[in-house]
């Protein structure tokens, strides 16, 4: 709480105008840090307090690590419609931690073409959030359903592989990669959302019942090995090229891998390695591509 109480300061302090306001509300920082006996605490210039937004009717949409709203977000006498998404976690200061180092890396990625945009958020709010922009065409999959739109497809494949490059190249991990995590822009582009947030996964489960539930389901774009070993801290950079494959059947199907069997059937079918029948009317150039990805062979030595 007194962390949030310092954001809020040190934001009013980039909006003050008159130095001896400045000056008094410095002073006030540096007494409550003192008085809190806090060390050394981080003033990002990305934090947005919950007072400039203002969510719009409807309730959220939980998904695998939170719960996702449009929001309106007042900024600069501005105000921008965008994505908001409160996540599920513990009250830790290593959960606190991981959320701010999360952000800090999601920031310097935001200028890249096929990264969803963050534009900021609260990593000591409780629950904490994240502000990102709002892509008018919805995920991959749902935009795909419309025919008019189908001739899109491979084009906005090439970039998704871009966006994964430009993760890779960072040392991020998507480790959720599947259509509904590839949002559509304005401009019928496509970009990465909900990477790197495999700690805030492994924890969501055990705090929501929705949460968990997705997480059941997000087993469909997984490689045999991530199921064969659960205590895997992080996902290896490969999986994200098996999870492109996925997400191509998925796209070509419109459903996801092995299609309507239940959860639980599909995870017994992963552990024995059984591959997904190739759909009708999919080009042998086509399907050796996918054949290609879900062997993992996109790069690195694969599974």
């Amino acid at each position: 709480m007194m962390e949030k109480v310092l954001m809020e300061l040190h934001k009013e302090l980039g909006k003050c105008s008159l130095e001896t306001h400045c000056q008094l509300m410095r002073a006030t920082i540096d007494r409550v840090c003192a008085f809190a006996r806090l060390g050394d605490v981080r003033f990002p210039d990305w934090y947005i307090s919950t007072d400039d937004l203002m969510y719009e009717e409807g309730q959220g949409v939980a998904g695998t690590f939170g719960e996702v709203h449009r929001a309106m977000w007042f900024h600069g006498g501005e105000r921008t419609r965008v994505r908001m998404k409160q996540l599920f976690q513990d009250s830790s200061e290593e959960s606190d931690r991981k959320t701010f180092e999360q952000f800090e890396r999601w920031k310097k990625l935001s200028d890249s073409d096929h990264i969803l945009r963050f534009h900021g958020g609260s990593p000591v709010s409780k629950p904490h959030f994240f502000v990102c922009e709002y892509a008018p065409y919805g995920n991959l999959r749902d935009f795909l359903t419309d025919k008019k739109n189908r001739p899109l497809m491979w084009p906005l494949f090439l970039q998704v592989a871009e966006g994964l490059n430009v993760l890779h190249s960072h040392g991020i991990v998507h480790g959720a990669l599947k259509c509904s995590n590839i949002l559509i822009d304005a401009r019928y582009t496509a970009k990465l959302a909900d990477f790197g947030f495999t700690s805030a996964r492994t924890h969501a489960k055990d705090l929501n019942r929705e949460a968990a539930t997705a997480i059941g389901s997000a087993v469909r774009w997984k490689p045999r090995e991530i199921l064969e070993y659960l205590d895997m801290k992080e996902p290896p950079f490969q999986s994200d090229i098996y999870s492109l494959g996925m997400c191509m059947i998925e796209a070509l199907t419109h459903q996801p891998r092995f299609g309507l069997v239940d959860d639980a059937e599909a995870v017994e079918m992963i552990l024995r390695g059984d591959c997904h029948p190739r759909p009708d009317g999919v080009s042998d150039t086509v399907w050796a591509l996918v054949s290609q990805l879900n062997a993992g062979r996109g790069e690195g030595d694969g599974y």
